[in-house]
């Protein structure tokens, strides 16, 4: 069965709805979509000539790539972007859904971090590397303990701006009322936001 990717407006940009209702800011810029890649051996330099969607995974049908990477490959991203003049830019954060398994994030040939492990979220603060026109690259490295759904798999990727007062964490608290207005099996939970 082949699948047909989601798309939720008509932007040609999968998932484009900001990723965290609870979050919500008013700046935001969904990076999903359409990215140049490549597929190199080791750290042979990309040419960047074909074209994969963002955030399905390269072994994925959705993504338009259908390639499981061999251990001596690396994959690569590229996007160019700009955020809009009303983008507020106190302190600007890329974040990243979930890339697998050792990825290292460029803006404008500049180094911004590192990160190691799959299927989790990250983030960086990249406002001192915003210009008006903007190259994302991301450098994907398997290792031995490689599971083959590399970067993206079915994730969010977006921009947003942070700020001293913006809110980290949620903690939400269940009251059920057994109908005469009795509270019983109050339950609580809370919820870290883990891209910064």
């Amino acid at each position: 069965m082949i699948l047909k990717p989601l798309f939720d407006d008509n932007s040609n940009t999968p998932l484009a709805e900001y990723p965290r209702p609870q979050f919500k800011r008013d700046s935001y810029l969904s990076l999903n979509g359409q990215f140049d890649y490549d597929i190199t051996k080791n750290d042979e330099k990309p040419s960047f000539i074909r074209k994969i969607l963002v955030p399905y995974s390269p072994e994925s049908e959705l993504s338009g790539v259908n390639h499981i990477l061999q251990n001596d490959e690396v994959l690569w991203y590229r996007r160019v972007f700009s955020l809009d003049p009303s983008f507020v830019k106190e302190k600007v954060f890329l974040n990243i859904g979930a890339c697998d398994q050792i990825s290292e994030v460029y803006l404008n040939g500049s180094f911004v971090g590192k990160h190691m492990g799959g299927y989790n979220s990250f983030s960086f603060e990249i406002s001192s590397y915003l210009k008006e026109e903007n190259e994302l690259t991301i450098k994907n490295i398997r290792t031995e303990e490689y599971n083959p759904t590399t970067s993206y798999s079915g994730t969010k990727n977006w921009v947003d701006p942070n700020n001293a007062t913006r809110p980290n964490s949620l903690h939400l608290t269940l009251m059920i009322d057994d109908g005469d207005g009795n509270r019983e099996n109050d339950k609580e939970a809370t919820y870290k936001d883990s891209t910064g």
